[in-house]
Order: C-alpha cells, then sequence, then structure tokens
C-alpha cells in the first residue's frame, strides 16, 4: 500500500471504527476509544466530542487526523489555538515522531498495517471507476433499509440546501418572504432558459403594483409585458394594441422603466415554453387567485395547490405564440406537469423557509409531506436510477436521488455515502 492514503479514506476508518484492536500509540501507550466524536466538516479538528482512554487516563477532546505526523507542522496547526484541544493525531504514516511543536496532541496513532486492506481496495476501485455513478455494478447489493433512511436524509439534506440559497436571498429583500416567494414563483417560470429575464422582470416592478392591478386581467397583462419589453413596437392585433395602451397610461402613472427586449431567450425552446406564453399563462394565475402566497401557506393538500396552478393564457394565445403572428388553435394552459414542478422547485421550499422563519414548524413538516405527495420527476438522472432499480415514485425520493448524484456521486464522495459505506464494510 503506499502512503498516499487520503485523509477522507482515514476519517471513515476512525468514524467507523475500522481499526484493528488493540490500539496502541506510537510511544507505547493503550488506547481505548469511547467515542469517536462527531465529524467536523468546518475549520478546526477533524473529530469534536471525542472520549478516549489514553493509558491510564480517559480525556475529552478532539481528534485530527492525516496523512503523515508531519502535516500537523505543515497545516500551522502548531500556530493555531484551535488545536489546543486535540487529544489523539491519527495519522496514516508517524514521519514526525516526538518532534511537535506548542499544542502537541497528548497522542500519535499510526494506522499503516492497522485496517484491512480489501476496504481500501474497493475504495480505490470505487474512485476509478468511470461509470454514471462509482458503485453501479453493487448498487443493488444495498439493503432497503438503507435506501429509505439515506433518500430521506438526501431529501432533507436537498431543501436545507435551497433553505439556505433562499435565506442569503431574503436577506436581500430584507426578510420579505412573500416578496421572495414571487421572485422565485417568476424564475420557476422561466424554466432554466429564460430564469434571469424573468427574475429582471420581477424586480423591475413593485410587488403593491402587481397586487393592485390583479383583479383586471388585461393589465396583469399589460404590466408583464410591457415590463418585458416585448410592446414598445407597432401591432396590426387588436389584443397587444389594448395592452400597450394600457401599458403607457400605468407606466407614466407609476413611472416604470422596462427590461430589455432582447434579454428573452426564443431559440432551442418548444413554442410550448416561448416566454411570451409563460408571461400570459403567469398573468392568468396571478389574476385567478385572491392571495398566492396566503393561499400556499393555507393550503392542506396538494391537489388544493395544483388547483392554484390550473390555469390557461388569455383566448389570443389559443392562436399564437407571438404578438401578430397568428398559428393553427391550442389552448395554452400551463399543464400538470409544469405544475409539479413550481410545486417542487419554489412553493414547497418557501414554504420550508416560511415555516422555520415564523417558528411554524407544522409548515416545514407540511412542505416535505406534500413532496412525499407528488409524483416522481421523469429526467435524464432518475430515469438512470430506475434502471438501477432505485426507488423514484415520488418527488421526495425523486429529489433525494437528483441530490445523491449532482452533491455526492458526480465528487466521488463515497466515504460520506450511506451507500458508499455499506458497500465498503461489506465482507
Amino acid at each position: 500500500m503506499n502512503n498516499n492514503v487520503p485523509e477522507t479514506f482515514l476519517c471513515y476508518l476512525w468514524k467507523f471504527q475500522l481499526i484493528n484492536l488493540p490500539l496502541v500509540s506510537v510511544d507505547h501507550n493503550t488506547i481505548v476509544v469511547k467515542k469517536p466524536g462527531i465529524r467536523n466538516t468546518d475549520g478546526g479538528p477533524d473529530f469534536s466530542n471525542t472520549l478516549i482512554k489514553i493509558g491510564e487516563t480517559i480525556w475529552a477532546g478532539n481528534v485530527e487526523i492525516h496523512g503523515k505526523s508531519s502535516d500537523w507542522i505543515k497545516h500551522n496547526h502548531h500556530h493555531d489555538r484551535k488545536y489546543e484541544n486535540v487529544i489523539l493525531h491519527v495519522v496514516f504514516e508517524d514521519d514526525l515522531g516526538p518532534n511537535y511543536e506548542n499544542f502537541k496532541p497528548v497522542a500519535v496513532l499510526e494506522l499503516k498495517n492497522r485496517f484491512d486492506f480489501k476496504i481500501y481496495s474497493k475504495y480505490q476501485g470505487f474512485m476509478q471507476n468511470q461509470g454514471w455513478i462509482a458503485c453501479e455494478k453493487s448498487i443493488n447489493q444495498i439493503s432497503e433499509l438503507t435506501k429509505v433512511h439515506f433518500l430521506q436524509r438526501l431529501a432533507i439534506e436537498r431543501i436545507e440546501r435551497k433553505f439556505n440559497l433562499l435565506s442569503e436571498e431574503l436577506l436581500k429583500n430584507k426578510s420579505d418572504i412573500e416578496q421572495l416567494f414571487y421572485v422565485q414563483l417568476f424564475r420557476s417560470f422561466g424554466f432554466k432558459t429564460n430564469v434571469i429575464s424573468f427574475e429582471m422582470l420581477i424586480k423591475s416592478i413593485s410587488l403593491m403594483v402587481l397586487i393592485k392591478h390583479k383583479d383586471e386581467l388585461l393589465q396583469m397583462e399589460a404590466l408583464l409585458f410591457g415590463q418585458a419589453g416585448m410592446l414598445d413596437q407597432d401591432f396590426k392585433d387588436d389584443y397587444p394594441n389594448k395592452l400597450k395602451s394600457e401599458y403607457v397610461y400605468l407606466k407614466h402613472k407609476y413611472a416604470l422603466n422596462p427590461i430589455q427586449i432582447h434579454l428573452w431567450q426564443y431559440l432551442r425552446l418548444w413554442p410550448s415554453n416561448f416566454p411570451t406564453v409563460r408571461i400570459a399563462q403567469l398573468s392568468a394565475i396571478l389574476h385567478q387567485n385572491t392571495s398566492l402566497f396566503s393561499q400556499i401557506i393555507e393550503a392542506e393538500s396538494t391537489a388544493e395547490l395544483l388547483q392554484m396552478f390550473d390555469a390557461s393564457a388569455s383566448k389570443y394565445w389559443d392562436t399564437h405564440y407571438h404578438f401578430d403572428k397568428a398559428t393553427k388553435k391550442k389552448i395554452k394552459n400551463f399543464g400538470i406537469k409544469a405544475s409539479e414542478s413550481i410545486l417542487i422547485n419554489c412553493v414547497i421550499p418557501i414554504l420550508f423557509i416560511y415555516g422555520y422563519r415564523t417558528a411554524k414548524p407544522e409548515q416545514s413538516d407540511k412542505a416535505l409531506h406534500f413532496l412525499e405527495n407528488l409524483k416522481g420527476e421523469n429526467n435524464a438522472v432518475i430515469r438512470q436510477w430506475k434502471h438501477l432499480n432505485l426507488p423514484t415514485n415520488n418527488a421526495l425520493q425523486t429529489q433525494a436521488l437528483i441530490e445523491l448524484k449532482t452533491q455526492y456521486c458526480d465528487f466521488k464522495k463515497c466515504l460520506e455515502c450511506e451507500f458508499g459505506c455499506e458497500l465498503l464494510n461489506k465482507k
């Protein structure tokens, strides 16, 4: 075995105590691990709250892990007071001996030749695998209990990660959760290609102005199409001319400045995803709901939420994708799949953060319940997981699997993955 065993693997051995007993420090004191501690992913020692008997004395403190003991000095721990309470330095190879400076750990444990090489060989196999995921040939060996437990954990991790991102946005919005909701709602209507343009659109107009004119669909459409920069031209059809007339008045009344029309993307989009159609649908949704944000908070089922987004663009759009260009008739309803996507990526994360911010945990619990009651997503990543016989029945599972692929598998974090750990531990 070479001397370049990664620290992540050594941390894995320590966390699960996959070390051959008895343990003896490099200065020949017996070591008994009573509590291996809690893995620390922030700055400071690798494990905290450890309880270890060294010789005849029981110590409480931290554990630091390195490939070589000389890394203690190389990483400047001897000048960092965060490492003052390190009671054990766990290393693959002790190349430093007693030559520590300042904050010397109580004891040093060398792991070379003290663990099963087969585990390391499996780990190297994962790291060298060039497949879709490192463990795709052995993932069918994962127990059902581990699948259920880890997918639940991953789903919460994904929501919490979105929660952290939304919390940063919330600070910019002066803790106005309703404003944050509408920004995220508009972004969701961009469906990847026009996300930034929709965000610029909602930020170009006061939410109070939109709410004030929501009862009149034509005015709502005029405000959104006008602020999108789409009404600054001559039209031959009555409908866009009416929108333009309304917008000229509202623009002057509220001193509005539209965004530039060239920001909108149409290339390689299905016509049903054109920003003109999405703006018309969004106008209809805002128009038909008395108070969308309040209704979402009060909703008790996913059926209620989906009903809020069950809307069609106004009749002009039945025969148009652009102004003044007639096409074959097709009602531009928002659609169940698009509605479910909005719930998963916008509504449920906002509901979760609302519950946390307002000290109403029942709202956060409800958000997870809604996720579990929505159909699983169907995209390239999920289809591949389904091919590997992972459960993809509901959105809680599919969101968890997306998190697994993008945050673990893509970065080969097998040692932080419950699937990876179980497979490495299998005899």
